[in-house]
């Protein structure tokens, strides 16, 4: 075992040392307290899964002020990320192939603006702040990035859209973004990124050219962690995920032909390693399970904001709709307003387990009753034929 722990330092100061400036830094480096093991692998729906972002561009110089085919290449990427289009795959270690998983989550740039509007999904600031993107850019503990008042870009709705800010930093981070629901967390929910890392650039850019921070980054938000967790050594914590391998610290650089800490092998191609950008190419499903358990729970409303959608009458939400009438020994569910005759209701406890489900039936009247469920918060998912609609449920 010390002789892991061993080739686990070598490996990690040799790839810092070749490297030097060249090695990507994340700025999420902690895990929530409150961050917990998936026990049960989640069956949520999978249908449809669409994420809005809306970019905010916080610009000093012209070269920060990136075009927008940039930024739709970079949309591209992560589309490509989040539904294993990457070719790469096929040459990972025949140990590795069954454990690898498809988010199958979609992005688009947000159509539509919190008021209703038209949008592109893209701001546009210029700033005097240089370096607006550092961690040490603050005015009484607030992010300027983050505050039109304070020379940036102020959110929209986060919990309707993912808020991407991309700025100048010289703080040597690459990226960086909020855990879901994380208690010690108090900016603004979203991922910041150093402009020189977005998009698909040419080689002389790499080795941060092909838009693999914001897969990164977007992992994190998503509530998955570095896969050695916040801390080296194989004895420390981990990243909650059963199919990642212990590994005993991050690895930086270019590709290996293979390597190992821990007493296994390491996956330092996966997306929450720190590679360059032509490394990382896949998630695990044990990452997927976190990935899907944080969009139907602690961000459930993200999925169902609709901005994805090109401007037209949206459908009305049924859950939304639905009065939740309270009994003696339960909760009734009317869904008055459908007409379809076949979907699915089914109710998830905070850890992504199933408590309940049922099918349709023609009277669209539904009973939980209490000796199926404690007294807790739940997440109630109403999956159509082609939509899926969620809403908040608290059982005493």
């Amino acid at each position: 075992m010390r002789r892991n722990i061993l080739t686990g330092l070598i490996l990690l100061f040799s790839s810092f040392l070749t490297s030097q400036d060249l090695i990507r830094h994340c700025g999420t480096t902690h895990i929530p307290t409150n961050a917990t093991e998936i026990n049960t692998t989640p069956s949520y729906p999978r249908l449809n899964i669409e994420i809005p972002i809306v970019i905010h561009v916080v610009w000093h110089s012209e070269e920060e002020n990136l075009p927008d085919n940039v930024l739709t290449d970079q949309i591209e990427v992560i589309n490509e990320d989040f539904n294993r289009l990457n070719p790469l795959t096929k040459h990972l270690p025949k140990s590795f192939h069954k454990k690898v998983g498809t988010p199958g989550i979609s992005f688009c740039l947000a159509k539509t603006d919190p008021q209703g509007n038209p949008s592109n999904g893209i701001i546009r600031t210029k700033t005097q702040q240089t370096d607006i993107a550092n961690q040490s850019s603050l005015s009484n503990g607030d992010r300027r990035i983050k505050e039109s008042e304070l020379g940036g870009s102020s959110p929209w709705d986060t919990e309707l859209y993912l808020n991407i800010w991309i700025g100048s930093r010289s703080d040597g981070l690459t990226g960086e973004a909020t855990f879901p629901n994380d208690p010690d967390e108090t900016e603004a929910d979203g991922i910041i990124l150093d402009f020189s890392v977005v998009g698909r650039r040419p080689d002389t850019d790499s080795p941060f050219n092909l838009g693999r921070t914001l897969t990164h980054e977007i992992g994190h938000y998503l509530n998955v962690f570095h896969l050695y967790g916040s801390e080296t050594g194989c004895f420390n914590d981990d990243d909650l995920v059963d199919d990642t391998p212990s590994q005993f610290g991050p690895y930086f650089g270019s590709c290996d032909e293979e390597v190992s800490s821990c007493g296994s092998k390491d996956m330092d191609t996966n997306f929450m390693n720190f590679r360059d950008d032509r490394c990382l190419f896949y998630f695990t499903k044990g990452q997927v399970d976190r990935m899907l358990q944080t969009l139907f729970t602690t961000r459930y409303a993200l999925i169902n904001s609709k901005t994805c959608s090109e401007l037209k009458p949206l459908p009305p939400d049924p859950l939304r709709l639905a009065p939740i009438v309270n009994l003696p020994n339960g909760i009734e569910i009317p869904l008055r307003t459908l007409n379809e005759e076949e979907y699915t209701l089914t109710l998830y406890d905070f850890s992504g387990r199933r408590i309940w489900r049922q099918d349709s039936n023609p009277e669209h009247r539904y009973v939980i009753l209490n000796s199926e469920v404690h007294s807790n918060i739940y997440v109630l998912v109403l999956a159509l034929k082609d939509q899926i609609f969620s809403r908040k449920v608290f059982i005493n």
